[in-house]
């Protein structure tokens, strides 16, 4: 998520790899989560389970947390929740299923019959829909979506970010960063924006300028668990694995099912010399479905020595 996502969302994945293309999500699985059948709208979903941006007494709550936490959702379920949002008089619970369900133009409906004081909700649809055309390879559409976002709501972070990892995905580093400026000059503790400035840091070789943007993040949000395991790939890159290892420990204990952080602190332990703890981990990683697609470094005969770790 976790959650832009979750990079393509982009790209703000805390791997870090500069994706060539845009993949369009399947749209006929069987089950749901993160998949679900057309013409519910995967990417708003997911980004509505990012956000949860549903009230705790809301019928969609549950399969939000569901969503969420990446649980196996029945369909029907997703549609029966947005079914009572339908009949909702809340405006915007009411375009929230409208544009769920693919309903763009029928979405802005009845927000647009709002006061001056709901107009935020406009730039927040306008948002979601764009970063679902971004995830689905519309590129254009998804460009004109979020600059009508910030036009609508100025101060939405999101959208900032959103046309961030848009500028990411056509290799336009510095569009980019002015856009996740622009979000931490609205938030200066939006993580995200932190965690997506070092990610192309990282991507440009700059790794001390990469460590000082993901530091930040985590101080903005010390749950953020790509941005510890960007540290620890940062670290690694340095050849330091003690701190490297301290990072994916604390990426473990946010995210105990990690199988890129297990595998990772298994290579850093090997390194290390702690032969017992390196197995454990790695095969922890390939129990939880790892495969290793990239040669770790060479294993020295002599662990070398690090600055601080276990």
């Amino acid at each position: 998520i976790v959650g832009i996502l979750l990079f393509a969302a982009i790209y703000v994945s805390m791997n870090w790899r500069r994706p060539t293309t845009v993949t369009p999500r399947p749209t006929t699985p069987t089950k749901m989560v993160p998949l679900v059948k057309a013409p519910l709208d995967v990417a708003i979903l997911e980004e509505l389970a990012r956000r949860r941006l549903v009230k705790q007494k809301a019928s969609l709550t549950p399969i939000i947390n569901a969503l969420a936490s990446e649980k196996e959702v029945e369909e029907s379920e997703i549609r029966e929740a947005l079914d009572e949002y339908s009949e909702s008089e809340d405006p915007f619970k009411l375009a929230i299923s409208h544009i769920t369900s693919g309903d763009f133009d029928e979405a802005l409906v009845p927000l647009q019959r709002e006061d001056e004081s709901r107009k935020e909700n406009l730039g927040l649809l306008f948002y979601l829909r764009g970063r679902s055309a971004f995830f689905a390879g519309r590129i254009e559409e998804a460009r004109q979506l979020l600059r009508t976002a910030v036009e609508r709501n100025y101060t939405l972070t999101d959208a900032w970010r959103g046309l961030g990892d848009l500028y990411v995905f056509e290799e336009k580093a510095s569009d980019a960063l002015r856009c996740y400026g622009e979000a931490i000059k609205i938030n200066e503790k939006d993580a995200l924006a932190h965690a997506a400035i070092g990610g192309i840091h990282s991507l440009e070789d700059n790794l001390d300028k990469a460590i000082q943007s993901y530091e930040k993040a985590i101080k903005a949000d010390q749950r953020l668990a790509e941005a510890h395991y960007a540290m620890g790939m940062l670290y690694q890159r340095k050849e330091d694995w003690g701190k490297a290892a301290q990072f994916f420990e604390e990426t473990i204990l946010l995210e105990a099912g990690n199988a890129r952080a297990h595998w990772s602190l298994g290579r850093c332990y090997e390194i290390l010399g702690k032969v017992d703890k390196a197995r454990q981990h790695k095969e922890r990683a390939k129990n939880l479905g790892y495969k290793d697609m990239v040669p770790g470094p060479p294993v020295p005969s002599t662990p070398p020595t690090t600055s601080g770790g276990s």
